[in-house]
């Protein structure tokens, strides 16, 4: 049976839409962007808007700009062999995730600014980026992916990776919860 929060994210994210128009990331917070590989390729765009750090979680699909980000001062992640198919574990990495995010945006770069990006910036990117908005900003999860849905309106496609968000926002909550 599909509960509450399932049926709401799932009228959040359907019908699909496509993208219009995708030139730049989208900014979830202040502190936290989610885009594509084309825009972790534009160094110098990132610069300018102030990102501090990227987290690459399609590294086998993107080309790898440690260099040019070293050579600005951009601190980098690579999540090597995380996948965009249904029945993947992409929690697998999240802790990863949250401690690089969390090292960017508090403490001596608390002004930091993080790019989260895979390949197309849908479902890799944007779960991970909310995830990361989950824990830190213990903003509601139905609010959060209904508001980063109007910044970016083709994410969260992956089911599996909706419903592990859901799993961590029901444990959040206390509501029980059967696997």
């Amino acid at each position: 049976p599909v509960d509450k929060l399932e049926a709401a994210l799932e009228r959040i994210v359907t019908p699909p839409r496509h993208r219009i128009e995708d030139a730049e990331p989208a900014a979830f917070a202040e502190h936290v962007l989610c885009g594509a590989a084309q825009h972790a390729f534009a160094v110098d765009r990132l610069v300018e808007r102030g990102v501090t750090a990227v987290v690459n979680c399609a590294p086998a699909g993107a080309h790898d700009c440690r260099a040019m980000y070293a050579a600005r001062g951009i601190a980098y992640l690579a999540l090597d062999g995380c996948e965009d198919i249904a029945g993947y574990d992409l929690w697998q990495h999240l802790d990863a995730v949250l401690a690089f995010v969390e090292a960017e945006t508090s403490g001596a770069r608390r002004s930091g600014r993080v790019l989260v990006h895979c390949f197309a910036g849908s479902n890799r990117a944007a779960s991970f980026a909310i995830a990361a908005l989950l824990v830190t900003t213990r903003e509601p999860l139905e609010p959060l992916a209904a508001r980063c849905f109007a910044l970016r309106p083709f994410i969260l496609k992956n089911k599996t990776f909706r419903r592990r968000a859901e799993r961590r926002e029901r444990r959040r909550s206390g509501e029980e919860w059967a696997a």
